[in-house]
Parts: C-alpha cells; structure tokens; sequence
C-alpha cells in the first residue's frame, strides 16, 4: 500500500470496462465539482492511461445543490460494437429532489 499513487483524479464513483470497440479499457467518471463527464482509455486496467478527454456536460443541478458526483458507464447496454455507449448521472432537481439523466456518447477511434 505504502508504494500505491493516484493515477488520475476523479469523483469516489467511476467504473472501468472493456470496449470492444476501441479495443482498450474505458474508464468513464466526473471531475470534482464540476459537470463534466470525463473518459480515458488505456489498453490495460493498470494503464497506461490516455489524457482525459471530455465525453459531455452534464445539465446543471438546480440552484444551491452539489454538483454531479455519479456518472457511469452501463457498457452492458453498448451498441454498434461498443461504438456507442450510454452513461447515467443523477442531478439535483431542489431540496431533496433529483432526477437520472441518461446519455448516449458516441466513441471515434483515435486519428
């Protein structure tokens, strides 16, 4: 443990999957407060991982509440080969109020 380091920063919810797609692991998960929604990829769980790129905005809360802090992938649900894949979020509709935001977010392999 004493020779672990961050790899990237990220909210405490993110998940990582294979795409078959881009034929890499897709980690997908929302800067610290903030509305983006972030992906890297890297060929192995360990990395080494890509810079992050940013997949989408998501809608801002309602005035006054946290920012997102939950997106994931549902690679489960993949289309096209993994080409498109739908990420979730949940955003804050008031006090004690909030809604889930589905997205579809289409993959381009890299140039």
């Amino acid at each position: 443990m004493s020779d672990a380091t961050f790899v990237f920063t990220s909210n405490f919810i993110m998940n990582v999957s294979w795409n078959n797609y881009l034929q890499r692991y897709v980690a997908v998960y929302n800067s610290p407060l903030s509305q983006n929604v972030m992906m890297r990829t890297a060929p192995n769980q360990e990395g080494p991982w890509s810079r992050e790129v940013q997949a989408f905005t998501a809608l801002a809360p309602a005035p006054g509440q946290s920012p997102i802090d939950d997106a994931q992938a549902h690679p489960e649900y993949n289309v096209n080969g993994g080409q498109t894949m739908f990420v979730t979020y949940s955003r804050s509709t008031g006090a004690f109020t909030s809604e889930f935001r589905l997205v579809s977010v289409q993959l381009q392999q890299p140039q």
